[in-house]
């Protein structure tokens, strides 16, 4: 009964121990870039990452607004004071910018949204059920 319960506890600690969290697992595989920092949001200023990253892409902030913006209007957007305006991204994953949505209060980003990939303006719909913290994101870097 006692190995019984030694090897319960020992597989319980290394469980417990030795797996990490899928959002850990997902900073593990993709690269990933916060493009503004929920403390600076009133200024909603963008991370010198973000920039650098979009100084190398096929397609800049403005132009991933503009197809983002034209794929959402197929569902619903008719406001032409919203397409004037550069909506920017949440967040940058591998190739990608992720319009998706934030937690100002928890400082955590979703990695669920529209992607709109940075070299050739291709969107898809990211479907990770995944928050990320923005101290994790930034640890990453």
């Amino acid at each position: 009964m006692n190995k019984i319960i030694n090897i319960m506890v020992l597989s319980s600690t290394l469980t417990f121990f030795g797996c990490k969290s899928k959002e850990e697992n997902f900073l593990q595989e993709h690269k990933v870039i916060l493009c503004c920092i929920s403390r600076c949001f009133p200024e909603n200023k963008l991370t010198k990452e973000a920039i650098e990253f979009e100084k190398k892409q096929n397609i800049s902030f403005d132009k991933a607004s503009s197809i983002y913006l034209n794929f959402t209007d197929k569902k619903r957007v008719k406001d032409n004071s919203i397409k004037s305006k550069t909506i920017l991204p949440s967040l940058i994953i591998d190739q990608y910018y992720v319009y998706s949505f934030k937690n100002i209060k928890m400082l955590k980003v979703a990695v669920f949204g529209i992607w709109v990939n940075a070299d050739t303006g291709e969107v898809i719909n990211g479907k990770d059920k995944i928050w990320l913290y923005e101290d994790d994101i930034l640890k990453y870097y």
